[in-house]
């Protein structure tokens, strides 16, 4: 008796942790990006931010991203 009664103890905390809800905040860390569809590390302070319209922009330490995109190739790139 005292093994079915530890597994249903053990059973209903388990459902009781399965039912808390969890709280995801999310929060904008770079603006003025078009359709990113891939990110990478620089190695350094950056980040580069691929966009579907075949553009390479450059996010500084800052998070800002900077003016000049790093590549642009959007005259390649068919929509």
């Amino acid at each position: 008796m005292r093994i079915p009664a530890l597994s249903l103890l053990a059973l209903s905390s388990l459902t009781a942790f399965a039912q808390t809800p969890v709280t995801i905040e999310l929060v904008p860390w770079a603006t003025g990006l078009s359709g990113p569809v891939d990110i990478a590390h620089a190695g350094d302070d950056r980040l580069f931010v691929v966009e579907q319209p075949g553009v390479i922009k450059i996010i500084s330490d800052s998070m800002t991203v900077l003016p000049t995109p790093f590549l642009n190739i959007t005259a390649q790139v068919n929509d």
